[in-house]
């Protein structure tokens, strides 16, 4: 698939997508992304820069010429930094191959190398870069990772749509923090291509000007939690992927997010688990928990063939962390042994971003505004610095609980490096922690060593599933970055607790979370199930990883007989693995008042689950069209009774009868 021409030309090619760079005296360029299903070549200018960055403040361009700035009208005369040290391509994962290209900087000490990645069946390339310092500390900022004109026709014709959501932009725009994933479409062409990137937190950046230079770019900020990484001699310094991918049909279309889905899903971690159904106990009970409770609960879940409980908020006190002795007298070890002896999988909340649980405690490892005051968070806490000895005292603490109380899964709460919800300034302003410099490379650091955290329980505990929140993680939405730190994401706090929010305006936010993002690994909610619309609450759950909280001892008998049923029919579908391909029933994801929606998980066989919710819809029944994606006919089976609803061909339509429901849910078998 990787192939070397004469002339320091370096092709990347499978039977569906090529990407060609060159090596001249002016530098590193792209020169050609074709993809050879349509025949349509994406490059329109091949003089764009393939990355850049700043050394010490000196900028360094991929790829030099002369040209005139449109910024200040000055003519740039520019020629190449640096040297070609050699080229090497190497087998990775999934049959992938990677082409290495090595340079050595000539005004510094500094080697670096580019990477390409490229998998046999998929029509797109990863790409990232390594810096080495050769000498002494060097200082590395303003780094764009992918910069290029790109069209399957002319640029003039391309629109741009931001994730999650994919809202439409205008033709120039600049996205720092809030997104990581560009579609850019023809709709004249009928083609397209996807830009995703797994920079983490605010730290990514799109810049996208198609008249300018650099095209569209996608990179590291350079303004709010700008991106600096100090080299120490002989340190290396990896940096986060880009996702490029090409394709051919309607934009909106499931058969291209499943594609780019596919994509990003061979830079996940491995996750033992295929979807079961959790069960969290913060709502409605808050910390107002007790071992008794506690167990009741879990023989509830148990009882409604959920397969994980988690023990939230609640269960230890401000000495030290120490267990609730009022509320767990025995400490948590017999509940971890019920839990377990339930058939249950246990969990557990733990708060990484505070001095909560201690306050007070070790302040050498709290971060610092500005002005040198402790960075605040609520409740007169104090935010800890990751990048501070605090990670190492997180691994040794966390791999102590999970050994002491058999944990299956973790959820790592709290923020402290950025907030989800605007309440704090990124990073840390010290300059005595152990793993960051000061306020200029502390977000850095502080994202680097939370995977650090992350790869050292994870080499004690590799069959622990762990859980960076959204919280912890700082990012209002689900991300690429945020799904390869986590098996699980566990991405909001909405839920049904309160009457402001109910199930579909949860389901607006699910279905934009699992666009194009792998929802087999998105915990998407907090909604509840306490006795009322239980059935309509599950199957909205099923969206994503189902993540259930309520009071489950409220439910009656009738209700959760249906709901073991339901379980039952769901898990039987995750017996062979999870639920990847994801197609939205009903248009846009976002569910009128008066509009059915609906949805289709399944995996790689075409066989799953189908929801449809009727909301307030005056029909009284739903018709859709069965993907053309689908490998074979399908047939449905109500997961509540188990009879047959229907059963048509990928492409045909097929209607459901809402009966008196408000929601029905399907097992999907091929017939």
């Amino acid at each position: 698939m990787i192939e070397f021409l004469a002339g320091n030309i370096f092709v990347m090619a499978n039977q569906r997508f090529c990407r060609r760079v060159e090596f001249s005296a002016h530098g590193l360029r792209t020169t050609s992304v074709l993809d050879r299903e349509s025949g349509l070549e994406y490059v329109t200018d091949d003089r764009v820069p393939e990355f850049s960055f700043a050394l010490n403040g000196e900028l360094i361009s991929s790829y030099s010429y002369s040209a005139l700035s449109d910024l200040d009208g000055n003519v740039q005369e520019n020629t190449c930094a640096f040297t070609l040290a050699g080229a090497k391509k190497s087998s990775g994962p999934a049959g992938s191959e990677i082409l290495q290209l090595d340079f050595v900087l000539r005004t510094q000490p500094l080697h670096f190398s580019v990477f390409y990645q490229l998998y046999p069946d998929l029509k797109g390339c990863v790409k990232w870069l390594s810096f080495s310092s050769q000498g002494p500390e060097l200082r590395l900022t303003a780094l764009a990772l992918e910069q290029f004109k790109l069209a399957p026709g002319r640029a003039i014709d391309l629109e741009h749509r931001l994730g999650p959501g994919f809202h439409p932009v205008g033709p120039v725009f600049t996205a720092t923090g809030s997104d990581d994933i560009v579609l850019a479409y023809d709709e004249s062409k009928q083609a397209g291509f996807w830009v995703g990137t797994s920079i983490p937190g605010p730290m990514r950046y799109f810049m996208c000007y198609p008249h300018w230079p650099t095209g569209l770019l996608c990179g590291y900020s350079r303004s709010t939690a700008e991106f600096c990484k100090y080299l120490r001699a002989g340190e290396k310094f990896v940096s986060a992927a880009v996702f490029l991918a090409t394709f051919q049909g309607d934009c909106c279309a499931a058969t291209q997010r499943n594609e780019f889905r596919r994509l990003l899903r061979r830079h996940l971690p491995a996750c033992a688990d295929p979807g079961g159904i959790m069960y969290c106990t913060w709502l409605p009970f808050c910390k107002n928990i007790s071992e008794k409770l506690v167990s009741d609960l879990a023989e509830k879940a148990a009882d409604l063939q959920f397969q994980t409980l988690v023990l939230d908020d609640g269960w230890f006190t401000d000495q030290e962390w120490a267990v609730d002795a009022e509320k767990f007298p025995d400490g948590l070890e017999p509940l971890a042994e019920k839990v377990r002896s339930l058939g249950l999988r246990f969990g557990l909340w733990f708060n990484i971003g505070t001095d909560y649980g201690n306050p007070g405690s070790r302040p050498e490892d709290n971060c610092r505004l500005p002005t040198g005051e402790v960075k605040p968070f609520a409740r007169n806490l104090s935010c800890r610095c990751l990048a501070s000895k605090h990670r190492d005292w997180l691994v040794e603490k966390l791999c102590e609980m999970a050994g002491r109380y058999g944990l299956s899964y973790y959820k790592l709460d709290f923020s402290n490096i950025i907030s989800p919800y605007g309440i704090m300034p990124p990073g840390c302003s010290a300059t005595e922690h152990a793993y960051h410099k000061n306020a200029a490379d502390a977000v850095q650091e502080q994202y680097q060593s939370m995977y650090y955290v992350r790869q050292a329980i994870k080499q004690r505990f590799p069959d622990l599933l762990l859980d960076f929140s959204f919280e912890s993680y700082g990012t209002e939405f689900p991300n690429i970055s945020a799904l390869q730190y986590s098996e699980l994401h566990h991405a909001s706090n909405m839920s049904t607790n309160a009457p402001d929010m109910d199930a579909r305006k949860i389901r607006q936010q699910l279905y934009r979370y699992c666009l194009v993002l792998p929802a087999e690994r998105i915990l998407g909610s907090l909604i509840c199930l306490s006795g009322e619309n239980d059935v309509e609450h599950l199957y909205t759950a099923f969206v994503g990883v189902p993540l259930v909280a309520g009071n489950l001892l409220a439910i009656s008998e009738q209700d959760a007989a249906q709901i073991r049923r339901i379980s039952q029919a769901y898990h039987g579908q995750l017996a062979a693995g999870p639920l990847t391909e994801f197609f939205l029933l009903n248009g846009e994801p976002r569910p009128a008042r008066y509009e059915w929606d609906g949805f289709l998980k399944t995996n790689t066989a075409g066989e799953g689950i189908l929801c449809v919710f009727r909301n307030d819809c005056p029909d009284t029944q739903c018709e859709f069209t069965v993907p053309a994606d689908l490998p074979a006919r399908i047939v449905l089976h109500d997961m509540a009774s188990g009879e047959e609803a229907g059963s048509a061909q990928p492409g045909q339509k097929i209607r459901i009868p809402f009966r008196d429901c408000t929601s029905r849910g399907f097992v999907v078998r091929k017939a």
